[in-house]
């Protein structure tokens, strides 16, 4: 039996993603697929995805990682609690099991972040004694997706909030209603 008592604070940690002028509102979800519910997703295989050096957009992976721990930093206090048992890392790439286990197709579908663990809202009175749950955000798929250092800091911000909202137990269609 799920504990359905728990309800992530309101309003949202985050004000909801505002696209700049003439960018589609959720360029991710066009070009590649995104969490466990992606199947769904309209997807943009890799091949079509606009190929860019990472060398040449001179974000390095310890830049990367600092645009991560910056979205986490930012995280209001009341929501930041939640967190504590939670890991956060960057991988270069998803593995070819990861996006098998999504639906996926290694070679022609990537993933931006992944939400691994049991979200907030599905615990039990009896949740316990369980390896932390993990949110994961992949540096290359990112770099490849977005040109310019602004989109890649604003996209590495809209996944990172969008894994969150999966621990908080926001399902895909809750987190496009909010811009993520």
């Amino acid at each position: 039996m799920w504990d359905t008592s728990f309800r992530p604070p309101e309003p949202l940690p985050f004000a909801p993603f505002s696209p700049a002028p003439g960018e589609p509102a959720a360029p991710h979800l066009a070009r590649v697929a995104v969490c466990e519910e992606s199947q769904q997703l309209r997807r943009r295989p890799l091949s079509a995805q606009p190929r860019v050096s990472c060398i040449m957009e001179g974000v390095t992976r310890a830049e990367f990682e600092a645009l991560v721990e910056e979205v986490l930093a930012e995280l209001p206090p009341r929501f930041a609690r939640y967190l504590e048992n939670v890991a956060v890392v960057v991988e270069d790439e998803p593995s070819r099991e990861q996006l098998r286990e999504l639906g996926l197709r290694p070679g022609r579908d990537s993933l931006f972040g992944l939400y691994q663990g049991v979200p907030i809202d599905q615990r039990g009175h009896a949740f316990g004694n369980a390896l932390p749950d993990q949110i994961t955000i992949f540096y290359r798929p990112l770099l490849r997706a977005f040109r310019s250092r602004e989109r890649i800091r604003r996209e590495v911000r809209r996944t990172v909030l969008h894994e969150i909202g999966h621990h908080f137990g926001l399902d895909e269609r809750a987190l496009r209603r909010e811009g993520y």
